[in-house]
């Protein structure tokens, strides 16, 4: 996408046509097909809630939210193609799909209050699925790391609130 001056002289802008490129239709139909696998081996689940039409907001949520937590290797990689920003003129273009880094997989231990921010990663809000494409080295210091996190959370919640 870019911007171009229209007819009054006023910022627009141009979008290309979509599908245009061949690669562009490979990624799309990788994606319906991870899509599609999906929602047929769930689709009695679905069919089955949403039954009652009050209930179609919940069931899409649900949905959705099982999508992202439990997404396959075929499903998380139709997407990894995928560039996000948060710079309005995408400026700071990153892969939405990269391994994590030893780094990040020792992270949980440092406290947020010594980084001085949040470890939320704009650029990457989908852990699970760049644990996917980890290798199992990181995936196990990752996960011993969060574990280990977790319980210097639960001990000292303990020793505060001690009578």
């Amino acid at each position: 996408m870019a911007y171009a001056a229209d007819a009054r002289g006023a910022a627009a802008p141009v979008l290309s046509a979509a599908g245009a490129e061949p690669e562009a239709a490979r990624i799309a139909q990788r994606h319906h097909e991870a899509v599609e696998a999906y929602v047929t081996r769930y689709a009695g689940r679905i069919v089955q809630w949403a039954s009652d039409a009050s209930l179609a907001p919940l069931v899409l949520h649900r949905v959705a939210d099982a999508f992202f937590r439990h997404a396959t290797p075929a499903a998380v990689a139709s997407l990894r193609h995928v560039a996000v920003s948060i710079d309005q003129n995408s400026a700071d273009l990153q892969p939405l799909m990269r391994p994590i880094s030893w780094w990040e997989a020792i992270l949980p231990l440092v406290p947020a209050r010594v980084l001085l921010r949040s470890r939320r990663d704009p650029y990457h809000p989908w852990p699970h699925a760049r644990r996917l494409f980890s290798s199992s080295a990181r995936n196990a210091a990752y996960r011993a790391t969060r574990l280990a996190a977790r319980a210097r959370s639960w001990l000292w919640h303990r020793l505060r609130h001690a009578r």
